[in-house]
């Protein structure tokens, strides 16, 4: 805008002592200004939008060069490395995985051997959450959503209906066939290419309202839409072992009031928002959350 001399989609690449490498984005005040936040962008892990106001020497960057620049400043971080236990029977496993993660494995061969699938995915929840400082509870339990829930939900069933169509109901799929579970996938412009092979895909034209859920079944509600609430209601009505809902505080909120009688929650197998808290980053690392809250439940047969 104005003045500034950079143009429009103008790039450069700053490294974290805030140094310009390559590239231009204006020259002076404006260049250190801007490396100043590239070393804050890269400490924080988070991409941030900033303006450089060049017109205003006592609330802009102190000298009047003229104009004014918006940026973009997006870090680049190295893949998180993740220390895991010996799981020889896993290696494919373990490599696909992190591949969707975004990780980078080393192996702690003080720690005893991995014998099962469902066991790796627990350790990889535990060893995500402790590298982030996280406590591994369930989300609903640390976000303050105004409900009682009920204390002990016991799954046993190996069925799953996923509702909606993201890359987080993708990638929960891939979470589940790779355990053995049976998975359905309902939702509009639902995809078979985009699912295991094993999944079964149900279009629905525009609709939730015909949806038909399973006794006893695992459902996961991903559609973020005006019908989540409904679709929960309908989830629990069905006597759905453990129902959970992928959204925000105030999200849950809307269906919590939907629901009713707070009080009445105690009895539902109610997971809102759905997941450990791992401070999952991307929708692999959501799906794993998830699948770590419910075998966590399966273990308390």
């Amino acid at each position: 805008m104005g003045s500034a001399s950079a143009k429009n989609g103008s790039k450069a690449i700053f490294n974290s002592e805030g140094e310009n490498l390559f590239g231009w984005v204006g020259g002076g005040c404006a260049e250190r200004f801007i490396g100043e936040e590239s070393k804050e962008a890269i400490k924080e892990k988070k991409p941030r939008i900033v303006l450089a106001d060049l017109d205003d020497e006592i609330f802009g960057l102190g000298v009047a060069c003229g104009g004014k620049m918006r940026l973009f400043i997006d870090p680049i971080i190295p893949a998180v490395k993740v220390t895991l236990p010996p799981a020889p029977k896993f290696q494919n496993e373990i490599g696909r995985l992190a591949g969707h993660y975004g990780w980078t494995t080393e192996t702690d061969h003080s720690l005893p051997i991995v014998e099962t699938i469902e066991e790796l995915l627990i350790k990889m929840n535990e060893s995500i959450a402790r590298l982030r400082n996280r406590e591994l509870k369930s989300l609903r339990l640390i976000k303050n959503v105004p409900a009682t829930f009920i204390n002990e939900t016991k799954i046993y069933s190996k069925e799953v209906t996923i509702v909606g169509r993201t890359r987080i109901t993708e990638a929960m799929a891939r979470h589940f066939i790779l355990l053995g579970y049976s998975v359905r996938v309902i939702g509009p412009d639902v995809k078979k290419e985009n699912y295991p092979s094993s999944v079964q895909c149900h279009c629905l034209e525009d609709s939730f309202a015909n949806i038909d859920f399973r006794h006893d079944e695992i459902v996961i509600v991903a559609s973020h839409t005006a019908q989540d609430p409904m679709i929960v209601k309908k989830a629990l009505d069905s006597k759905a072992s453990y129902v959970g809902m992928i959204g925000s505080l105030k999200r849950s909120v809307e269906v919590l009031t939907y629901l009713g009688d707070m009080n009445q929650m105690v009895n539902y197998p109610l997971y809102l928002p759905a997941g450990l808290d791992i401070d999952a980053q991307n929708p692999d690392e959501i799906a794993l959350s998830i699948v770590g809250e419910i075998l966590s439940l399966r273990t308390k047969e």
